[in-house]
Protein backbone atom coordinates (compact mmCIF):
# COMPACT_ATOMS: atom_id res chain seq x y z
CA UNK A 1 0.00 0.00 0.00
CA UNK A 2 1.06 3.57 -0.61
CA UNK A 3 2.06 5.68 2.39
CA UNK A 4 0.86 8.84 0.65
CA UNK A 5 -1.78 11.04 2.32
CA UNK A 6 -3.14 11.94 -1.12
CA UNK A 7 -6.98 12.06 -1.15
CA UNK A 8 -7.62 12.24 -4.88
CA UNK A 9 -8.03 15.14 -7.28
CA UNK A 10 -10.63 17.85 -6.72
CA UNK A 11 -12.82 19.25 -9.53
CA UNK A 12 -10.74 22.45 -9.51
CA UNK A 13 -7.53 20.51 -9.92
CA UNK A 14 -8.88 18.40 -12.80
CA UNK A 15 -9.97 21.45 -14.79
CA UNK A 16 -6.81 23.43 -14.02
CA UNK A 17 -4.60 20.51 -15.03
CA UNK A 18 -6.38 20.14 -18.37
CA UNK A 19 -6.16 23.86 -18.98
CA UNK A 20 -2.44 23.77 -18.21
CA UNK A 21 -1.73 21.04 -20.76
CA UNK A 22 -3.87 22.69 -23.44
CA UNK A 23 -1.95 25.91 -22.87
CA UNK A 24 1.39 24.11 -22.99
CA UNK A 25 0.41 22.61 -26.33
CA UNK A 26 -0.65 26.02 -27.69
CA UNK A 27 2.61 27.61 -26.57
CA UNK A 28 4.74 24.84 -28.01
CA UNK A 29 3.11 25.33 -31.37
CA UNK A 30 3.49 29.10 -31.14
CA UNK A 31 7.21 28.70 -30.45
CA UNK A 32 7.57 26.07 -33.20
CA UNK A 33 9.63 24.01 -30.76
CA UNK A 34 10.37 20.38 -31.70
CA UNK A 35 8.90 18.07 -29.08
CA UNK A 36 11.41 15.85 -27.25
CA UNK A 37 9.53 14.39 -24.31
CA UNK A 38 7.60 15.05 -21.12
CA UNK A 39 8.47 14.54 -17.44
CA UNK A 40 5.79 14.40 -14.73
CA UNK A 41 5.40 13.18 -11.18
CA UNK A 42 3.54 9.89 -11.29
CA UNK A 43 1.08 10.37 -8.43
CA UNK A 44 -2.08 8.47 -9.32
CA UNK A 45 -1.71 9.20 -13.03
CA UNK A 46 -3.66 12.45 -13.44
CA UNK A 47 -1.17 14.06 -15.84
CA UNK A 48 -0.74 10.78 -17.68
CA UNK A 49 -4.48 10.51 -18.28
CA UNK A 50 -4.54 13.97 -19.87
CA UNK A 51 -1.46 13.27 -21.99
CA UNK A 52 -2.93 10.02 -23.28
CA UNK A 53 -6.19 11.73 -24.23
CA UNK A 54 -4.22 14.43 -26.05
CA UNK A 55 -2.69 11.81 -28.30
CA UNK A 56 0.80 12.06 -26.83
CA UNK A 57 3.18 9.23 -27.69
CA UNK A 58 3.48 7.77 -24.19
CA UNK A 59 6.87 6.27 -24.98
CA UNK A 60 8.15 9.88 -24.80
CA UNK A 61 6.81 10.36 -21.26
CA UNK A 62 8.73 9.78 -18.02
CA UNK A 63 6.83 9.51 -14.72
CA UNK A 64 8.80 9.72 -11.48
CA UNK A 65 7.78 9.16 -7.88
CA UNK A 66 9.53 8.28 -4.64
CA UNK A 67 6.64 5.93 -3.76
CA UNK A 68 7.11 2.45 -5.34
CA UNK A 69 3.39 1.72 -4.99
CA UNK A 70 2.45 4.69 -7.17
CA UNK A 71 5.06 3.75 -9.76
CA UNK A 72 3.62 0.22 -9.90
CA UNK A 73 0.13 1.71 -10.21
CA UNK A 74 1.13 3.92 -13.14
CA UNK A 75 3.11 1.14 -14.81
CA UNK A 76 0.01 -1.04 -14.89
CA UNK A 77 -2.26 1.72 -16.20
CA UNK A 78 0.26 3.18 -18.68
CA UNK A 79 2.77 0.46 -19.62
CA UNK A 80 4.31 2.54 -22.43
CA UNK A 81 5.36 5.27 -19.99
CA UNK A 82 8.85 5.02 -18.50
CA UNK A 83 8.01 4.94 -14.77
CA UNK A 84 10.92 5.40 -12.35
CA UNK A 85 11.23 5.30 -8.58
CA UNK A 86 13.34 8.17 -7.28
CA UNK A 87 13.64 11.82 -6.42
CA UNK A 88 12.56 13.84 -9.45
CA UNK A 89 15.47 16.27 -9.54
CA UNK A 90 18.12 13.56 -9.47
CA UNK A 91 16.23 11.09 -11.66
CA UNK A 92 15.54 13.73 -14.34
CA UNK A 93 19.22 13.47 -15.30
CA UNK A 94 18.46 10.21 -17.17
CA UNK A 95 15.30 11.49 -18.92
CA UNK A 96 14.90 13.15 -22.32
CA UNK A 97 12.31 15.95 -22.11
CA UNK A 98 11.61 19.60 -22.81
CA UNK A 99 8.23 19.76 -21.03
CA UNK A 100 7.72 19.08 -17.33
CA UNK A 101 5.05 19.42 -14.65
CA UNK A 102 5.93 19.11 -10.97
CA UNK A 103 3.01 18.80 -8.55
CA UNK A 104 4.43 19.28 -5.06
CA UNK A 105 3.14 18.93 -1.53
CA UNK A 106 3.60 22.08 0.51
CA UNK A 107 4.95 25.41 -0.67
CA UNK A 108 8.33 27.06 -1.20
CA UNK A 109 9.15 26.85 2.50
CA UNK A 110 10.34 23.33 1.70
CA UNK A 111 13.84 23.88 0.36
CA UNK A 112 13.69 20.44 -1.28
CA UNK A 113 10.91 21.68 -3.58
CA UNK A 114 13.10 24.54 -4.82
CA UNK A 115 16.08 22.25 -5.43
CA UNK A 116 14.00 19.70 -7.32
CA UNK A 117 12.34 22.36 -9.44
CA UNK A 118 15.70 23.92 -10.35
CA UNK A 119 17.28 20.56 -11.20
CA UNK A 120 14.40 19.57 -13.47
CA UNK A 121 14.70 22.95 -15.21
CA UNK A 122 18.46 22.49 -15.56
CA UNK A 123 18.15 19.05 -17.14
CA UNK A 124 15.86 20.12 -20.00
CA UNK A 125 17.24 18.69 -23.25
CA UNK A 126 16.46 21.59 -25.60
CA UNK A 127 15.38 25.21 -25.39
CA UNK A 128 13.02 26.91 -25.27
CA UNK A 129 11.40 24.47 -22.87
CA UNK A 130 8.35 24.68 -20.61
CA UNK A 131 8.11 23.72 -16.95
CA UNK A 132 4.97 23.91 -14.82
CA UNK A 133 4.69 23.92 -11.05
CA UNK A 134 1.74 23.18 -8.77
CA UNK A 135 2.08 24.03 -5.07
CA UNK A 136 -0.07 24.96 -2.10
CA UNK A 137 -0.64 28.58 -1.17
CA UNK A 138 0.22 27.71 2.40
CA UNK A 139 1.96 29.38 5.32
CA UNK A 140 5.58 30.12 4.65
CA UNK A 141 8.54 30.56 6.94
CA UNK A 142 12.02 29.30 7.75
CA UNK A 143 13.04 25.96 6.28
CA UNK A 144 13.19 23.20 8.87
CA UNK A 145 16.35 21.85 7.21
CA UNK A 146 18.43 25.01 7.38
CA UNK A 147 20.74 26.15 4.57
CA UNK A 148 22.37 22.76 3.99
CA UNK A 149 19.54 21.30 1.86
CA UNK A 150 19.26 24.30 -0.44
CA UNK A 151 23.01 24.65 -1.03
CA UNK A 152 24.08 21.02 -0.68
CA UNK A 153 25.54 20.87 -4.20
CA UNK A 154 27.17 24.31 -4.14
CA UNK A 155 30.87 24.59 -3.17
CA UNK A 156 31.63 27.06 -0.42
CA UNK A 157 33.78 29.18 -2.72
CA UNK A 158 30.87 29.49 -5.18
CA UNK A 159 28.52 30.49 -2.37
CA UNK A 160 30.90 33.25 -1.29
CA UNK A 161 31.37 34.49 -4.87
CA UNK A 162 27.62 34.63 -5.57
CA UNK A 163 26.89 36.21 -2.19
CA UNK A 164 29.27 39.03 -3.10
CA UNK A 165 27.77 39.27 -6.60
CA UNK A 166 24.23 39.49 -5.20
CA UNK A 167 25.24 42.15 -2.70
CA UNK A 168 26.96 44.25 -5.35
CA UNK A 169 23.93 44.03 -7.67
CA UNK A 170 21.48 44.85 -4.88
CA UNK A 171 19.74 41.46 -5.15
CA UNK A 172 18.71 40.79 -1.57
CA UNK A 173 17.14 37.43 -2.41
CA UNK A 174 20.42 36.13 -3.82
CA UNK A 175 22.29 37.48 -0.82
CA UNK A 176 19.80 35.74 1.50
CA UNK A 177 20.27 32.42 -0.29
CA UNK A 178 24.07 32.45 -0.24
CA UNK A 179 24.58 34.09 3.17
CA UNK A 180 24.41 30.60 4.66
CA UNK A 181 21.69 31.23 7.23
CA UNK A 182 18.45 29.28 7.38
CA UNK A 183 16.39 29.88 4.24
CA UNK A 184 13.20 31.82 5.00
CA UNK A 185 10.57 31.87 2.26
CA UNK A 186 8.81 34.83 3.92
CA UNK A 187 11.85 36.99 3.19
CA UNK A 188 11.80 36.00 -0.48
CA UNK A 189 8.04 36.53 -0.73
CA UNK A 190 8.36 40.04 0.71
CA UNK A 191 10.76 40.96 -2.10
CA UNK A 192 8.59 39.26 -4.73
CA UNK A 193 5.65 41.30 -3.46
CA UNK A 194 7.67 44.51 -3.69
CA UNK A 195 8.63 43.56 -7.25
CA UNK A 196 4.98 42.90 -8.17
CA UNK A 197 3.87 46.26 -6.75
CA UNK A 198 6.62 48.05 -8.69
CA UNK A 199 5.48 46.47 -11.97
CA UNK A 200 1.69 46.33 -11.58
CA UNK A 201 -0.24 49.34 -10.26
CA UNK A 202 -3.16 49.04 -7.89
CA UNK A 203 -6.30 50.12 -9.71
CA UNK A 204 -9.88 49.02 -10.34
CA UNK A 205 -8.83 46.50 -13.00
CA UNK A 206 -6.07 44.81 -10.99
CA UNK A 207 -8.35 44.59 -7.95
CA UNK A 208 -11.12 43.04 -10.06
CA UNK A 209 -8.70 40.51 -11.58
CA UNK A 210 -7.58 39.38 -8.13
CA UNK A 211 -4.06 40.78 -8.10
CA UNK A 212 -4.90 43.03 -5.18
CA UNK A 213 -7.56 43.67 -2.59
CA UNK A 214 -8.28 47.19 -1.39
CA UNK A 215 -5.88 46.31 1.39
CA UNK A 216 -3.21 43.75 0.59
CA UNK A 217 -2.85 41.11 -2.11
CA UNK A 218 -5.68 39.23 -3.78
CA UNK A 219 -5.73 35.50 -4.54
CA UNK A 220 -3.89 35.92 -7.82
CA UNK A 221 -1.40 38.29 -6.23
CA UNK A 222 -0.52 35.73 -3.56
CA UNK A 223 -0.06 33.13 -6.31
CA UNK A 224 2.13 35.40 -8.42
CA UNK A 225 4.56 36.24 -5.65
CA UNK A 226 5.00 32.53 -4.87
CA UNK A 227 5.55 31.72 -8.53
CA UNK A 228 8.05 34.55 -8.80
CA UNK A 229 9.81 33.53 -5.60
CA UNK A 230 10.34 30.03 -6.99
CA UNK A 231 11.73 31.50 -10.21
CA UNK A 232 14.03 33.86 -8.32
CA UNK A 233 15.50 31.11 -6.14
CA UNK A 234 15.80 28.61 -9.01
CA UNK A 235 17.70 31.06 -11.21
CA UNK A 236 20.27 31.63 -8.46
CA UNK A 237 20.70 27.87 -8.01
CA UNK A 238 21.17 27.43 -11.76
CA UNK A 239 23.86 30.10 -11.63
CA UNK A 240 25.51 28.31 -8.72
CA UNK A 241 25.50 24.91 -10.40
CA UNK A 242 26.64 26.30 -13.73
CA UNK A 243 25.08 25.68 -17.15
CA UNK A 244 26.69 25.78 -20.63
CA UNK A 245 25.11 29.22 -21.05
CA UNK A 246 23.07 31.34 -18.62
CA UNK A 247 19.49 30.06 -18.29
CA UNK A 248 16.52 32.15 -17.19
CA UNK A 249 12.96 31.24 -16.29
CA UNK A 250 10.13 33.51 -17.37
CA UNK A 251 6.69 33.26 -15.80
CA UNK A 252 4.18 32.93 -18.64
CA UNK A 253 1.03 31.76 -16.86
CA UNK A 254 -0.50 31.40 -13.40
CA UNK A 255 -3.80 29.86 -12.33
CA UNK A 256 -5.22 29.59 -8.83
CA UNK A 257 -7.83 27.09 -7.72
CA UNK A 258 -9.21 25.55 -4.55
CA UNK A 259 -9.27 21.83 -3.81
CA UNK A 260 -12.56 21.88 -1.90
CA UNK A 261 -14.90 18.94 -2.60
CA UNK A 262 -18.21 17.75 -1.16
CA UNK A 263 -16.29 15.77 1.44
CA UNK A 264 -13.22 17.91 2.17
CA UNK A 265 -12.64 21.59 2.91
CA UNK A 266 -9.53 21.56 0.73
CA UNK A 267 -6.70 24.04 0.34
CA UNK A 268 -5.84 26.90 -2.05
CA UNK A 269 -3.36 25.97 -4.79
CA UNK A 270 -1.58 27.62 -7.66
CA UNK A 271 -0.26 26.29 -10.94
CA UNK A 272 2.46 28.34 -12.63
CA UNK A 273 3.97 27.91 -16.08
CA UNK A 274 7.48 29.04 -17.03
CA UNK A 275 9.54 29.24 -20.19
CA UNK A 276 13.07 27.94 -19.69
CA UNK A 277 15.33 29.75 -22.13
CA UNK A 278 18.95 30.77 -22.64
CA UNK A 279 19.44 34.39 -21.63
CA UNK A 280 20.44 35.22 -25.21
CA UNK A 281 17.09 33.98 -26.55
CA UNK A 282 14.84 35.49 -23.89
CA UNK A 283 13.60 38.49 -25.90
CA UNK A 284 12.78 36.50 -29.05
CA UNK A 285 10.92 33.79 -27.13
CA UNK A 286 8.85 36.27 -25.14
CA UNK A 287 8.07 38.25 -28.31
CA UNK A 288 6.78 35.07 -29.99
CA UNK A 289 4.48 34.32 -27.03
CA UNK A 290 3.28 37.92 -26.75
CA UNK A 291 2.34 37.86 -30.43
CA UNK A 292 -0.19 35.03 -29.99
CA UNK A 293 -1.68 36.31 -26.72
CA UNK A 294 -2.05 32.95 -25.00
CA UNK A 295 -0.46 33.77 -21.64
CA UNK A 296 -3.09 33.42 -18.92
CA UNK A 297 -3.21 34.72 -15.33
CA UNK A 298 -6.51 33.81 -13.69
CA UNK A 299 -7.93 33.11 -10.25
CA UNK A 300 -10.77 30.75 -9.31
CA UNK A 301 -12.35 30.83 -5.87
CA UNK A 302 -13.95 27.87 -4.10
CA UNK A 303 -17.23 28.17 -5.97
CA UNK A 304 -15.67 28.40 -9.42
CA UNK A 305 -13.27 25.55 -8.62
CA UNK A 306 -16.05 23.21 -7.50
CA UNK A 307 -18.57 24.11 -10.22
CA UNK A 308 -16.27 24.24 -13.27
CA UNK A 309 -15.90 20.53 -14.00
CA UNK A 310 -19.32 19.81 -15.50
CA UNK A 311 -19.54 22.84 -17.86
CA UNK A 312 -15.97 22.21 -19.02
CA UNK A 313 -16.81 18.60 -19.82
CA UNK A 314 -19.99 19.56 -21.68
CA UNK A 315 -18.24 22.21 -23.74
CA UNK A 316 -15.47 19.78 -24.71
CA UNK A 317 -18.04 17.09 -25.50
CA UNK A 318 -19.42 19.31 -28.28
CA UNK A 319 -16.18 18.92 -30.21
CA UNK A 320 -14.31 15.87 -28.92
CA UNK A 321 -15.27 12.18 -28.48
CA UNK A 322 -16.70 11.64 -25.01
CA UNK A 323 -14.21 8.92 -24.11
CA UNK A 324 -11.38 11.37 -24.64
CA UNK A 325 -13.12 14.07 -22.62
CA UNK A 326 -13.37 11.57 -19.75
CA UNK A 327 -9.64 10.82 -20.01
CA UNK A 328 -8.71 14.48 -20.21
CA UNK A 329 -10.62 15.26 -17.02
CA UNK A 330 -9.77 11.93 -15.37
CA UNK A 331 -13.40 11.03 -14.69
CA UNK A 332 -15.61 8.08 -15.57
CA UNK A 333 -16.97 7.97 -19.12
CA UNK A 334 -20.50 7.32 -17.85
CA UNK A 335 -20.51 10.68 -16.06
CA UNK A 336 -19.93 12.46 -19.35
CA UNK A 337 -22.83 10.58 -20.95
CA UNK A 338 -25.13 11.41 -18.03
CA UNK A 339 -24.19 15.08 -18.13
CA UNK A 340 -24.78 15.27 -21.88
CA UNK A 341 -28.28 13.81 -21.39
CA UNK A 342 -29.00 16.32 -18.62
CA UNK A 343 -27.77 19.09 -20.90
CA UNK A 344 -27.46 21.86 -18.29
CA UNK A 345 -24.01 22.71 -17.08
CA UNK A 346 -23.40 26.43 -16.73
CA UNK A 347 -20.47 28.23 -18.30
CA UNK A 348 -16.98 26.75 -18.63
CA UNK A 349 -14.48 28.72 -16.50
CA UNK A 350 -12.08 29.31 -19.38
CA UNK A 351 -12.24 29.75 -23.15
CA UNK A 352 -11.98 26.23 -24.53
CA UNK A 353 -12.25 27.21 -28.19
CA UNK A 354 -9.14 29.39 -27.88
CA UNK A 355 -7.10 26.33 -26.98
CA UNK A 356 -8.49 23.38 -28.95
CA UNK A 357 -8.49 25.04 -32.37
CA UNK A 358 -11.90 24.04 -33.67
CA UNK A 359 -12.43 22.07 -35.85
CA UNK A 360 -10.59 19.65 -33.62
CA UNK A 361 -7.80 17.69 -35.28
CA UNK A 362 -5.91 16.27 -32.32
CA UNK A 363 -3.80 17.52 -29.48
CA UNK A 364 -0.24 16.42 -30.21
CA UNK A 365 2.35 19.03 -29.29
CA UNK A 366 3.76 19.37 -32.77
CA UNK A 367 1.21 17.59 -34.90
Amino acid sequence: MSESSYKGDSPGKKVTRLRLWLNIRAMFRALKTPYVGTLVLAGEGGDLSVLKAMGTDLTTVVAIDYDPFLIEWCSELYPNVLSLVGEAGETSEVADYNIAHLDFCGGIRKAANIVTFAKVARNMQTHPALIALTIQKCREGASALGPSRLLADVPRATQERLFKQAQESGDQVGAHIFRGNRFDSRFVLSHSEARLRSMLPINETTIKRGFYRPRGLGNLGHALIRADAMRWCAEWLLAAWGTPEPIVLRLIGTYTYHSETKHDHGQPYLTALYAVVPKTAEQSVMAALDAVRIQRFDSWDKKASRSGLKPTALELAKHIPHIQVAQMLDIEHVRIEDWVVEGVGGTAPFSIEDLIQIPWSGFKFNG
